[in-house]
């Protein structure tokens, strides 16, 4: 299959999996969830949440859809309106 003709989610897998050959500690996301539907962003999000938890690789992601991100976040920064509010360990919005 040819990589223009997978979706969006399949296409965000091989991404993921492409980075996770070289066995980083620490992954950066840009808006992990653009374009995907629903479900494959939850996939994508617990697969994410994996690797944190079972394999001690460290997450930054830079994400729109907060509260997704707030679901799995333990610690968090949000830039709103060019302000960044460190909310270190809390899992609200600003």
């Amino acid at each position: 299959m040819l990589a223009g003709h997978t979706s969006g989610g399949e296409q965000q897998m091989v991404a993921l999996g492409r980075a996770l050959m070289a066995r980083p500690s620490l992954l950066l996301l840009d808006e992990l969830s653009m374009g995907l539907a629903p479900h494959v962003v939850d996939e994508i999000f617990e697969a994410i949440a994996a690797l944190n938890r079972n394999d001690g690789v460290s997450i930054l992601l830079a994400e729109q859809n907060a509260f997704n991100a707030l679901r799995y976040a333990r610690s968090t920064a949000m830039c709103w309106k060019a302000t960044v509010s460190s909310l270190r360990g809390e899992r609200r919005a600003c």
